[in-house]
């Protein structure tokens, strides 16, 4: 199998809202499966060779096969599936700027996959096939770069609480109630769960659910024991942290943990390949 990989930042006046771009081509000669797990993010990917195949893997009844997608922010894992040959370009955007972004209630695309021509309009119309038509990553980089901007210049504004609400959460790896959260905004928490709803998607006990779970996936990768890691992470004790990461991921971090031992040195966390997909879905 051969696999390349190009990561970059995106221009100066995206920083902050677009996390990073990265361009992807996979070769195999067999077909490939990815765990996709939930991230705090919203990533936005055009494919270049077709169709993939994505399936909630906690539901698998749910699902779904798109030439390009958006992904609304998930509390829950999905996997993802191709023939073997795949190239294309992902962008991961904060939840609050893909608000802006694609201009629409959060609520309605989370837990989902959308095609992004339904997201970003008439002046976005054939980006996939401009993109897979650049001479090179950097030109892609740079169309994104412009695409954005755009969007991210003519779009609705959001609520600075709920701006702020969102950091505390990502910067506390989710140690934080929604309590501490309304009344450091002076809001009331239904007043903040609504602006969360319509700007994050996810209400804020679940936004830190995900991000106590990335905590306890970097800690995870230590090497330390899971005891620990549960604790390091916030969570009330062992049992209580298996019972949250089989709720996200759909199987126990002690099973997670010995399969990412098989995946490649440096594989990102949140993408390892089918020896822990095949533990989720049969075949």
């Amino acid at each position: 199998m051969s696999y390349e990989l190009v990561r970059r930042a995106p221009c100066r006046a995206l920083r902050g809202a677009v996390l990073g771009y990265q361009g992807f081509r996979v070769v195999s000669a067999a077909p490939r499966r990815r765990l996709e797990l939930p991230s705090g993010c919203v990533d936005l990917v055009f494919f270049f060779d077709g169709p993939i195949r994505l399936t909630d893997a906690l539901d698998p009844a749910r699902a779904a096969s798109l030439p390009c997608l958006a992904t609304g922010p998930r509390t829950t894992a999905a996997v993802g599936e191709h023939p073997g040959r795949v190239r294309g370009v992902q962008v991961a955007l904060t939840p609050l700027a893909a608000h802006t972004i694609f201009d629409v209630p959060m609520h309605e695309i989370a837990n989902s996959w959308v095609d992004p021509g339904e997201l970003l309009g008439a002046g976005a119309r054939g980006l996939a096939e401009r993109l897979a038509g650049c001479a090179d990553w950097g030109a892609r980089f740079r169309l994104l770069d412009q695409v954005l901007a755009a969007r991210l210049r003519a779009g609705p504004r959001g609520s600075a609480d709920v701006l702020w609400a969102w950091r505390r959460i990502q910067a506390t790896a989710g140690r934080v109630t929604v309590a501490e959260l309304a009344a450091a905004t002076g809001q009331s928490r239904r007043h903040l769960e609504r602006g969360f709803g319509e700007q994050v998607g996810l209400p804020p006990k679940s936004v830190a659910m995900v991000a106590r779970l990335q905590s306890a996936l970097r800690l995870s990768e230590t090497g330390l024991p899971l005891s620990q890691v549960a604790a390091m992470a916030g969570y009330h004790d062992h049992a209580h942290f298996t019972r949250c990461f089989r709720a996200l991921v759909g199987l126990a971090p002690s099973r997670f943990r010995a399969a990412r031992a098989l995946t490649r040195p440096g594989e990102p966390i949140d993408r390892i390949d089918h020896h822990i997909t095949s533990a989720l879905l049969p075949g």
